[in-house]
Order: structure tokens, then sequence, then C-alpha cells
């Protein structure tokens, strides 16, 4: 009986298997550094939590600490400029409510 079901577990193992491999290009493509390989960066005021997604929390004069693929910079807000309405996925346009 031990047997059969180390012979049944194999084999949906082995099932999953080609299903995992097919997520690994995936989520390989959703890490941090591929997204900084694409031309994007990660944008954080040193002392705050997470990343700056809005220009309304980095008002005149805030430092920022900007990640690239190759480096980072520091960086200093001399303005900031943001739209009223955001672009949404499906090109229609929403308030922008601070995300």
């Amino acid at each position: 009986a031990q047997q059969a079901l180390f012979h049944s577990l194999d084999r949906r193992l082995s099932g999953l298997r080609p299903r995992l491999e097919g997520l690994r290009p995936r989520l390989a493509a959703a890490s941090p550094s591929a997204l900084l390989e694409r031309g994007y960066a990660l944008v954080e005021i040193p002392g705050r939590e997470g990343f700056l997604r809005n220009a309304e929390h980095a008002p005149s004069g805030a430092r920022l600490h900007i990640r690239l693929a190759r480096g980072a910079l520091d960086a200093t807000v001399d303005s900031n400029h943001f739209p009223e309405n955001k672009v949404t996925r499906t090109g229609t346009t929403e308030p922008d409510r601070g995300q």
C-alpha cells in the first residue's frame, strides 16, 4: 500500500512539473530586476517605506533614490507634475486617486 501511494504521488508530481516549468518565464519576467532591465526604475524617498508611485507624494525639495538596472541615482525634486486624470489599461480616463 505504501509503494502504491508513492507511485501515485510520483505520477502526480510528474504531471505538475511541466506546468511549473511553464510558469517559470512569467515569474522571471515579473521580477524587479527584469523590470529594471526593460527600462523601468524603482524610486524611493529615503526614510519612507515602499516605492514612489505618485508625483504628489514627492514635493519640491524631496530627496529621491532611484534604482536602475545598472546603478542608482540620488536626486532632488525641482517640481512635480501630475495629471488630474489617468489613463487606464482599457484606454479610458478616470480621476487619479493618488495610488
